[in-house]
């Protein structure tokens, strides 16, 4: 048995100082930085573990992600 990441939507992921909202031409989804516990980082993705819910995981390449992961970072401090 294999796993194998099924692409939901294509869009755009921004980044606020609040939250984090993509918003896809099939789905939108907002995560505010307060219920954000983990990210992880791979070479093809970034995945964001929320306290509730399901992991979302957003498809970009590994420099991308570590930029959100520091922007997540910085903002969870403010």
């Amino acid at each position: 048995r294999s796993e194998e990441m099924t692409p939901l939507s294509t869009g755009n992921l921004y980044v606020t100082s609040e939250r984090l909202l993509f918003n896809g031409e099939a789905r939108n989804t907002t995560i505010t930085l307060g219920k954000i516990v983990d990210c992880h980082v791979f070479s093809d993705s970034l995945k964001v573990e929320k306290s509730t819910g399901k992991p979302d995981l957003f498809s970009m390449n590994a420099p991308q992600a570590r930029y959100i992961l520091a922007l997540i970072g910085a903002l969870k401090q403010l």
